[in-house]
């Protein structure tokens, strides 16, 4: 003897069959999502990529600004924010491996004179500071010489 519940289930079951041949999913236009698709019983659902949010329209996506966490959440130092990422960068020293955190900057004026066009300067707390010769100032980057 069938229950009025089990009777229910069979049509929902057949309805959401015959439903779900009707869908044009995701083999039609991405299922209208701008990157990902997949469906979910017998809907289509959209994601995104990483470092992306799903908008409102749940159809498109934005890029996440992960440098307004705050940078020293993300980065040590500097955070730039980018298409789909962010970008670590530091003032003083250099970006190690994991491309989040300074350290110290190995250069130093021994080694191809710190990579300054004229005066190179040994900092105690590390790094090289470089300086140009009487008649030239320092260009915008900090290690070439221009006429003054």
């Amino acid at each position: 003897m069938f229950r009025k519940q089990n009777i229910i289930d069979v049509i929902l079951l057949y309805l959401g069959r015959a439903a779900h041949s009707m869908l044009p999913g995701c083999n039609i236009n991405n299922g209208g999502c701008e990157h990902s698709c997949a469906i979910r019983r017998l809907r289509v659902h959209c994601f995104c990529n990483p470092g992306y949010v799903l908008n409102r329209d749940q159809r498109t996506c934005s890029d996440i600004n992960e440098c307004v966490l705050g940078p020293q959440q993300v980065c040590q130092d500097k955070c730039e924010n980018t298409i789909g990422s962010f970008k670590c960068s530091c003032t003083n020293g250099v970006l190690l491996e994991d491309g989040r955190s300074c350290g110290v900057s190995q250069a130093n004026c021994a080694n191809n004179n710190g990579g300054c066009e004229q005066e190179c300067l040994d900092i105690i707390t590390g790094g090289i500071q470089c300086r140009c010769s009487k008649g030239y100032v320092l260009a915008e980057d900090q290690r070439s010489c221009v006429r003054h």
